[in-house]
């Protein structure tokens, strides 16, 4: 038997981005200066840089919050 494909909810928008080291976190800040986008995911390759990601967000003013698996959820 075939599992079916996975489907998402028609309400979230999936996307990845590509981008070069130097210009993340510039895409970051105008991704989240959108209104459009209010509750988003942003995965990095290590725990450190989730913290990294979170504080540089936070600084900015955007609320944001690392989970990884030192943290409890």
């Amino acid at each position: 038997q075939v599992t079916p494909q996975a489907t998402t909810v028609e309400r979230i928008k999936q996307s990845v981005i590509w981008v070069e080291q130097g210009k993340k976190r510039a895409l970051l800040t105008e991704l989240f200066s959108d209104p459009a986008y209010t509750r988003c995911l942003v995965f990095t390759k290590t725990k450190h840089g989730a913290d990294k990601v979170a504080a540089y967000l936070e600084a900015g003013g955007v609320e944001a919050g690392a989970i990884h698996g030192n943290k409890s959820q």
